[in-house]
């Protein structure tokens, strides 16, 4: 990236050399966005097999029901994992570089937008200059609240000449985050694990219902057999989904909590007609927290504590709670 030219801004903006802990937060990115990649794949391949089986040696009934399942499917998770690997890709780049972008000044505006293909986006204005970066969730965002004229640094990585992601945001009036770490057995574990099984379980009951149903209707053994074979690829996804889950949690050896002041707050809705898909994320210092659906009654400048489950590399896999601290 080249320096800033507009002389009058020119001490706002300053590139300097990636430090070890910016090196380690973009290694988890590159991590996380792996690990993602190779999901998208593994839901895909299945789908292969699932038409291949279907075409030699099933009926041709039996066939096209299992080939227009891959083929409704399919696309889905290709664009998926091309998308997780394209974003790998510029992190690779950028961290190949080994610069990070640093912007001081005062917060004018933090606005939010969505690119095709559904890629959000967040518009922070420090002093005239906009800086594009990620937004969180990946879900359109309806309304963000933020502390206007608050003097911050912000630190990003350029991804592109436009595009890039935050590495860290500090404001300067605020107190900085406090961070907790604690050990966590298996007996601490365990119930966040039940409630996901369970969550699981009803889906699980109710494709199950819904399948029967469908059969009881449907006169012909081949046509009954291709409704089957449709009806096991939810159910595959869905016991899939849930032991990569609980293995997320398995894993996990401490809990660390997050004590400080809400700096940011991001609403993204799924649906505008259903309260229940509103999704908050809050900034406390450094890190971007899921409130999800539950945690939707905080504020700015709310000092909170947000607890999480975390593996050996200090990576947060699931919020468990989350204190507002008077």
């Amino acid at each position: 990236m080249e320096e800033h030219t507009n002389m009058k801004f020119s001490h706002l903006i300053r590139n300097e050399p990636l430090s070890p802990a910016d090196e380690q937060l973009v290694n988890h990115w590159l991590k996380t966005h792996r690990k993602t990649m190779w999901m998208w794949a593994c839901c895909f391949l299945p789908l292969l097999l699932f038409a291949a089986i279907g075409y030699f040696f099933l009926s041709d009934v039996i066939w096209r029901s299992a080939l227009a399942v891959a083929s409704s499917l399919a696309p889905f998770f290709i664009w998926k994992f091309v998308s997780a690997l394209l974003r790998k890709a510029k992190i690779e780049s950028a961290l190949r570089k080994g610069i990070k972008k640093v912007t001081t000044g005062l917060l004018q505006n933090l606005e939010a937008g969505i690119n095709f293909p559904l890629c959000t986006f967040l518009l922070y204005t420090v002093n005239n200059n906009t800086i594009k970066v990620w937004a969180p969730g990946g879900y359109a965002i309806e309304r963000n609240g933020f502390l206007n004229q608050a003097q911050l640094t912000l630190e990003v990585l350029p991804l592109s000449v436009k595009n890039n992601r935050i590495l860290t945001i500090c404001y300067a009036d605020i107190p900085q985050a406090s961070t907790i770490t604690e050990s966590v057995s298996a007996t601490d574990k365990k119930p966040h694990m039940t409630i996901w099984s369970k969550k699981g379980l009803y889906i699980l009951l109710c494709i199950l219902g819904l399948w029967g149903i469908i059969l009881a209707l449907t006169p012909k053994p081949e046509v009954s057999f291709a409704i089957s074979l449709i009806m096991i690829v939810p159910l595959v996804y869905l016991a899939g989904l849930n032991e990569v889950f609980n293995h997320r949690i398995q894993k996990c050896n401490q809990k660390i909590s997050v004590t400080g002041i809400i700096t940011e707050v991001i609403l993204s809705k799924i649906d505008d007609d259903d309260a229940r898909t509103k999704i908050y994320w809050y900034r406390v210092g450094n890190e971007m927290f899921d409130g999800g659906t539950a945690y939707n009654s905080f504020r700015l400048k709310d000092k909170v504590c947000f607890s999480y489950l975390a593996n050996k590399n200090g990576e947060q896999e699931m919020i468990i709670d989350v204190v507002k601290i008077d």
